[in-house]
């Protein structure tokens, strides 16, 4: 029979010591990249802001910069809008299977890059490696659980009881359009990723607009979902 995997929560993963070499080695391959200059996205084509962009420095040390970012205006914003409405066509239409079957890979991504994810999350917002990586690996097991219901709930079409006498009733989950992820400074990848899922997975197209706080654990959910 095989052993049931082990559940990550923040508790165990300071009984494993087989994280902190690996957490070591993604801090490696992380710092060459501080500094960088990275555009936004919309749809999908890099923008580079002639509004100009900021630096986001780190809270754990001033002096580091994690990297320079574009600044949003209301052209952008619009420009987002209208691209997001163009997706939201193609995204909507596909069956609730594809879409949660798009999800799964986003899961399968995100957990073979949650040590570079948590090393971003550490240098952003300060957080401890064992927080930072029980945060990423919370996303996956939201998109474990939200897939999980829609299959339960066959893409989440539910009969509920007779409203009267001779009536049948089920709700039924329709995509609705374009919806707005602001991700807090607290949580920049679950938060921004469960907010995302929600919509996502349900047909609705989104625009992701991260915390200044933590500009490129935006950015990288970004990736993982486009990917």
């Amino acid at each position: 029979m095989a052993k049931a995997p082990k559940k990550v929560t923040y508790t165990t993963l300071f009984a494993d010591e087989s994280v902190h070499p690996k957490f070591e080695a993604a801090l490696r391959s992380f710092k060459p990249k501080l500094g960088a200059r990275y555009p936004m996205f919309i749809g999908q084509e890099k923008v580079w802001s002639k509004a100009g962009e900021f630096e986001h420095l780190s809270p754990i040390d001033t002096s580091i910069v994690v990297g320079r970012f574009q600044v949003g205006t209301r052209a952008h914003a619009k420009a987002a809008i209208a691209a997001a409405k163009e997706g939201f066509d193609q995204w909507s239409s596909k069956t609730w299977q594809e879409r949660v079957a798009a999800m799964e890979r986003t899961a399968k991504l995100i957990d073979e890059r949650k040590f570079e994810i948590a090393v971003a999350i550490t240098y952003e917002v300060g957080k401890n490696r064992l927080e930072a990586l029980a945060e990423a690996w919370e996303a996956v097991d939201a998109i474990d659980y939200y897939a999980k219901v829609m299959r339960e709930e066959d893409g989440y079409s539910t009969k509920m009881g007779p409203g009267g006498p001779g009536e049948s009733t089920v709700v039924v989950s329709k995509p609705h359009g374009v919806w707005p992820v602001i991700s807090p400074f607290n949580f920049p990848f679950m938060l921004a990723s469960g907010m995302a899922l929600g919509a996502l997975i349900t047909g609705n197209s989104v625009i992701l607009k991260p915390t200044s706080e933590a500009p490129l654990t935006g950015l990288m959910l970004y990736e993982v979902f486009r990917d």
